[in-house]
């Protein structure tokens, strides 16, 4: 049975740690969250809760050596690589990703890790990997706590890095950064706001229309009345993008494109370890002006799930504004 979710709306190469000249010239861009599908070895074992990342903070939080770091015990997953995806706030252009490891006596080690990214029109690259092939038994005189530095192919900009990391019988990170050239950051700018152009135009009383304000080649829908004006980005999660208060002569949200978070009313859903909490995030929604009378006017975008958990769902979002809002 089709699932449907309605809401309405009132307005190539290593290093091992200590060898920092790698940094050299970069600027860390850190991510804004990530995610993993396979089971901490503390979700196997209740003795061992200390190795879990219930909350998704440890590989971000900055300590690189703890006695809680997080492991993986390889047997419980059929031996297959840890994936772990990384959303990044805006689109960036990392050229070196820094993994910071954890090894034992004996079982702790890395074999590979491969690195890609999601770009902003959904295609996945590669971007870099490295094979330490670290053997079963930790050498002689080697640390415990080291790090592995991939080198990074920025020749593109990705909204996420997705690290595929195959280990011996444990694996064991402490934390992962990703670092950039400057001007490898995007340079998207914020000064203008495409949306402001609907003030323009903007007059007395209740109104609905359609319109192309960003160029996108998908007309929004503005919605405006005597105090507010709210404009539609179907293109951009169905999302509300722009919200201009009269009265104070300013726009209230962040302006949302396909690269940065922002606007109203995102639909993001984090759905156990699901790894696909952006499915309609970054999705074009459907849209359609619903109703047009004296009193209210409203709009409706509408999307489809096409993987995971999402497939088959529908997400529909009605706008409504009145005469007196």
């Amino acid at each position: 049975m089709k699932r449907i979710l309605a809401c309405t709306v009132m307005f190539c190469s290593f290093l091992l740690s200590g060898q920092d000249t790698a940094l050299s010239g970069l600027k860390e861009v850190k991510p804004a969250s990530y995610n993993f599908e396979q089971p901490t070895m503390a979700e196997d074992n209740k003795n061992k809760a200390s190795h879990a990342d219930t909350n998704r903070k440890k590989l971000l939080d900055g300590v690189k050596t703890s006695a809680s770091r997080v492991i993986w015990r390889a047997k419980e997953f059929g031996g297959k690589p840890v994936e772990i995806k990384f959303d990044f706030m805006e689109a960036v252009k990392p050229s070196l990703c820094r993994v910071h490891i954890f090894r034992w006596v004996k079982g702790y080690g890395i074999k590979t890790i491969e690195v890609y990214g999601k770009t902003q029109d959904g295609r996945q690259i590669v971007l870099g990997g490295v094979n330490p092939a670290q053997p079963y038994e930790l050498p002689k005189g080697e640390p415990n706590y080291s790090s592995l530095d991939i080198k990074l192919d920025a020749s593109e900009e990705i909204n996420s890095a997705i690290l595929k990391i195959d280990g011996i019988a444990y694996i064991s990170i402490t934390e992962v950064e990703f670092y950039s050239k400057p001007n490898e950051t995007s340079a998207k700018a914020f000064s203008k706001n495409p949306f402001e152009n609907a003030v323009k135009g903007s007059g007395k009383g209740l109104r609905i229309e359609e319109k192309d304000y960003n160029d996108d080649h998908a007309p929004e829908i503005v919605l405006e009345n005597d105090n507010v004006i709210y404009i539609i980005d179907a293109a951009n999660g169905g999302v509300i993008n722009f919200a201009y208060d009269k009265r104070a002569g300013a726009n209230l949200v962040k302006e949302k494109d396909s690269k940065t978070y922002g606007g109203m009313f995102n639909d993001r859903f984090y759905v156990g370890n699901s790894t696909h909490k952006n499915e309609f995030w970054r999705q074009r929604y459907k849209s359609k002006i619903e109703a047009q009378g004296p009193d209210s006017v409203s709009a409706k975008v509408w999307s489809n799930g096409s993987e995971g958990f999402f497939q088959g769902m529908s997400i529909t979002k009605t706008y409504t504004l009145t005469k007196s809002f």
